[in-house]
């Protein structure tokens, strides 16, 4: 049977004890088609420069056993190093935050050419912006393209109360509501003569969207790794708030997948899984017609299979680490 060497590569200054990478790395050892797991953290000096300079297929990787866990000040990180060449691995698994620039992520494909890599560095930077779901119009909230300040302005007209996405944003930095009169980011009411006044300074691009009433009742992250659902998280804002993300006051509770969400996976997982996508999480609010419609695909170190873990055990994560070797290895045998 053939077995495989794993490289993750990751940043550990900003984990919490949530990053999904530490239950499902230390769960690989135990996969009968794994030969070994380092894992490279671009937070210790000796890599700190392997996303800045680009000019290097080595870096400095610890082994990981079922033991690896999170530590407050990332102790594991800087012990137990061994320089290593990137050839020395047939699966790169990317752990890192977003955003990642057009130039890293076109290094990250040139110097990863004999690897598969989740996910594909080409497929994040297409799918890795808001301007993705400008593909799935039907599973989506009335939404456009604004790049100037026109633009924003006929498409509040049109639908009173919008929210504004910068195409590049995540966890819900930057992103702003405005209706006729007001533009308020996050509780912030800001003079809209102002707001408009500082976008004329600059190029923008906004993914301009219908503003749901129903955000009350939460926005889910679904989980899927390889076409399968692993699991979903309702975070329901703050009481104060019309923003879900857990960093903006959101607090997490349990929740079912509906059909349309099911709908949702099958829709856009075929293309996902075209663009080298095998981990992602989609994103959902409900509509004024009390439905669920998808709000965000996120592609770039998505989270949950913790919170999976804490509620379930080791079952969610073991299938989580048996589709990521699935999709590793259908892709290996493409090439």
């Amino acid at each position: 049977m053939k077995t495989y060497n794993i490289l993750i590569i990751t940043d550990h200054t900003n984990h919490s004890v949530q990053n999904s990478v530490y239950v499902m790395a230390s769960e690989f050892p135990n996969h009968e088609l794994v030969a070994s797991v380092d894992i490279a953290s671009l937070g210790i000096p000796q890599n700190e420069s392997f996303l800045e300079d680009r000019n290097t297929s080595t870096l400095w990787v610890n082994p990981v056993d079922t033991s690896f866990q999170f530590t407050e000040d990332g102790t594991f990180f800087y012990n137990n190093l061994t320089e290593k060449s990137i050839e020395a691995y047939d699966f790169v698994w990317l752990r890192l935050p977003p955003p990642l620039s057009s130039a890293q992520l076109t290094f990250l494909k040139e110097v990863c050419q004999q690897q598969v890599v989740i996910n594909n560095p080409s497929g994040i930077e297409i799918a890795g912006t808001k301007k993705y779901l400008l593909n799935f119009p039907q599973l989506c909230a009335p939404m456009q393209l604004c790049t100037t300040v026109d633009d924003i302005i006929d498409f509040t007209e049109k639908h009173e109360e919008i929210v504004l996405k910068p195409i590049n944003s995540y966890g819900g930095k930057g992103i702003v509501k405005l209706d006729r009169e007001n533009v308020w980011e996050g509780n912030k009411l800001l003079s809209k003569l102002d707001f408009f006044n500082e976008l004329h300074k600059n190029p923008f691009e906004y993914l301009a969207v219908k503003f749901l009433k129903n955000v009350h009742e939460g926005d889910k992250r679904i989980v899927v790794i390889n076409g399968e659902i692993l699991g979903a998280t309702l975070r329901m804002p703050a009481s104060d708030s019309w923003l879900c993300n857990i960093s903006s006051g959101g607090t997490p509770a349990d929740t079912i997948i509906t059909p349309e969400e099911l709908e949702m996976v099958h829709t856009v997982n075929p293309f996902l899984k075209k663009l080298g996508i095998a981990m992602y999480g989609l994103d959902t609010l409900t509509n004024d017609a009390g439905k669920r419609i998808l709000s965000e695909i996120n592609v770039t170190s998505v989270g949950g299979v913790y919170q999976f873990h804490q509620k379930e055990g080791r079952p969610p994560v073991q299938k989580a680490v048996n589709e990521l070797l699935n999709f590793f290895i259908e892709k290996a045998n493409e090439n």
